[in-house]
């Protein structure tokens, strides 16, 4: 039986400062409970979350959560790595997680946690999923790539998949479900039989916007402009086109007439 684990956490609302669930963990959420039944659907977090936002996220119709405690005070990617193996029941597994902003402020190794989790379970990882479906050969997902385009992707194996924000999901709450759903604690600890992975440091870096002044390539008067896109009065090969400022009527016609023959800009056929 395949199972999609959702990694959800709570964030502190800037306004009222009560802490609320996350919007893009709440959008991974609605994506797994409609790629496969509500059953096969586990959420879980690093850490205890509040009563309220617990609420929220089994409202959604997940009927489990677990909160993940270390033996040390935390939840590191290699412990909750060694509980997910313990979940793991053979099937094509997808770990799904809500993208977050490269400068979280709230969490600065959120951005980074899906690399981490991938590279403790030897999952392969993926980013910007706007569509999950479930086949009987694994999973099907479209990813999100700039300018509109999309990728189709195959998998047969688990993975680590971060959801796009424009992902299109369904939401639903139902107060009926958080009475339902069932949560549990658990203590977690990072000993695990599998084969240890080397560490990678990984240092975050902001990022700069350096804004570029517009500048004129040719600092030039709007006659000297006017004289360049013109070409010179005196004619020549480099001229670009004659100004007739003196002369008769006739000879500015004939001029006209003259440029447009020399240029093949008419046809009397």
């Amino acid at each position: 039986m395949v199972q999609i684990f959702v990694l959800v956490r709570q964030l502190l609302h800037p306004v009222s400062g009560k802490w609320v669930r996350d919007p893009a963990d709440a959008q991974a959420v609605a994506l797994a409970l409609q790629t496969v039944p509500a059953e096969q659907v586990r959420l879980f977090s690093l850490g205890a979350l509040q009563p309220s936002v617990a609420a929220d996220y089994m409202a959604q119709g997940a009927p489990v959560l677990h909160t993940l405690l270390g033996d040390n005070g935390d939840s590191t990617p290699a412990a909750v790595a060694a509980w997910l193996r313990q979940q793991d029941q053979g099937a094509a597994t997808v770990l799904l997680l809500g993208q977050s902003p490269a400068s979280d402020a709230a969490d600065a190794t959120a951005p980074v946690l899906p690399y981490l989790l991938a590279q403790q379970l030897q999952w392969l990882c993926l980013r910007d999923i706007g569509a999950l479906r479930s086949v009987h050969t694994g999973w099907q997902l479209q990813q999100v790539l700039p300018k509109g385009a999309r990728r189709q992707w195959q998998l047969s194996a688990s993975a680590v998949l971060s959801v796009h924000a424009s992902a299109l999901v369904a939401k639903r709450y139902a107060p009926r479900d958080a009475q339902r759903g069932v949560l549990h604690e658990q203590v977690i600890s990072a000993v695990s039989t599998a084969t240890p992975t080397p560490s990678v440091a990984v240092q975050t870096v902001p990022t700069v916007l350096r804004v570029q002044p517009l500048q004129a390539r040719q600092k030039k008067s709007g006659h000297e402009r006017m004289l360049g896109a013109i070409g010179s009065p005196g004619g020549g090969s480099q001229s670009k086109a004659l100004v007739l400022e003196a002369g008769t009527v006739q000879d500015k016609a004939q001029a006209v007439y003259d440029y447009l023959d020399t240029h093949s800009l008419w046809s009397f056929s």
